[in-house]
C-alpha cells in the first residue's frame, strides 16, 4: 500500500486498488475486455483485463505502471497495427509484459471456421430469407476461407488510405462502415488530411496496396494486416444480412477451440 499511496497517477492508483492481488492486462478497447472476459472467465480471480481506451492509453498507463511501481503484475496486450513482424516476435520473449497479438485484432480471431458453420447451420435451420445464398456460398471449409479472403481483397485500398492517415496524428480514419468501393471519396480525403494532389494520393495509395497485395496470398497472413473489426462487419452485411454475430460466435469459439495465440499469451501471464 505504501507504493500505491505515493502514485501520482489516480487512474492507475485506482487500478491497482481494483485488482487486488489479481494480474493487470491492459487491453485497448471494450471489446477487448468483453472477449477476454468471456473466454477466460475461469482466470478472472487471477487477473484483470482493463480496459484503457485506446492503444495510446495502453502504452502511457502500462510506462507508467513499470517506472512507478516496479510491479511484476502488470501486463498489456495490444493490437498488431503498424508493428512489424520482429517487434510482434520480441513481444513475446520470456522477459516480457507488453504483448502484440499475432493478428491485427481479437475481432480476427472470430473468423475461425468452426465458429463461423455453428452460425450458419443455426441460420439455416431458422430459415432465414438468406439461407440458401449463405449455404451455397459458405458450406465448407475452403468456401468459408475463400469468401474471406476475397473481402480482405475488397478492403485491401481503405485499409491503405488509413495506413497514410495514420502518418497524419490530427485525421480520422475511415470508419469500419465506410463504403469501401467509394475510391473516388478516398483519394480525396488522403488529398485533403496529408495536404497533397489528388494524384499524389494516388500514387501513395498504390505503394500501401503492394504492400498489402503481398500479404493476402493466404487468410493467415490477411488476418495480421486486414482489421478485425471491418472484416467482421462486412462479413456480417454481406452474409448475414447485416447481423451482428460476434457474440455468437465468441460463444462458439469457447465451446470448440479457443485461439491459439490467446492461450499463448494468456499462459505466459500466468506463468510469470
Amino acid at each position: 500500500m505504501r507504493t500505491i499511496s505515493r502514485l501520482k497517477n489516480k487512474a492507475l492508483v485506482s487500478l491497482l486498488v481494483e485488482a487486488g492481488s489479481r494480474k493487470i492486462v491492459l487491453v485497448e478497447g471494450e471489446e477487448d475486455r468483453y472477449i477476454l472476459d468471456y473466454w477466460y472467465s475461469m482466470y478472472l480471480s487471477e487477473m484483470l483485463f482493463f480496459d484503457c481506451n485506446g492503444c495510446d492509453k495502453v502504452a502511457e498507463l502500462f510506462e507508467e505502471a513499470q517506472k512507478s511501481t516496479k510491479s511484476k503484475r502488470i501486463f498489456a496486450i495490444v493490437d498488431r497495427d503498424f508493428y512489424t513482424q520482429q517487434e510482434v516476435e520480441d513481444s513475446y520473449k520470456p522477459e516480457s509484459h507488453f504483448f502484440i497479438w499475432q493478428y491485427s485484432e481479437i475481432e480476427n480471431y472470430l473468423m475461425e471456421y468452426p465458429a463461423l458453420k455453428k452460425t450458419i447451420e443455426i441460420i439455416r435451420h431458422q430459415k432465414h430469407k438468406d439461407t440458401k445464398h449463405i449455404i451455397h456460398k459458405l458450406h465448407n471449409t475452403k468456401k468459408v476461407e475463400a469468401a474471406i479472403l476475397n473481402l480482405c481483397a475488397d478492403l485491401k485500398f481503405i485499409i491503405a488510405a488509413n495506413w497514410l492517415l495514420k502518418t497524419n496524428p490530427f485525421a480520422k480514419h475511415f470508419p469500419i462502415g465506410f463504403d469501401y468501393d467509394n475510391k473516388e471519396v478516398i483519394i480525396r480525403k488522403i488529398s485533403t488530411e496529408l495536404n497533397i494532389t489528388t494524384a499524389q494520393a494516388t500514387i501513395k495509395l498504390q505503394t500501401q496496396l503492394v504492400i498489402i497485395e503481398k500479404n493476402l496470398d493466404c487468410l493467415k497472413n490477411a488476418h495480421k494486416i486486414i482489421d478485425g473489426k471491418r472484416l467482421l462487419f462486412h462479413f456480417n452485411k454481406k452474409y448475414f444480412s447485416g447481423q451482428d454475430k460476434k457474440n455468437e460466435l465468441m460463444v462458439y469459439i469457447k465451446e470448440t477451440k479457443l485461439p491459439e495465440n490467446c492461450n499463448f499469451i494468456i499462459e505466459l501471464i500466468k506463468q510469470k
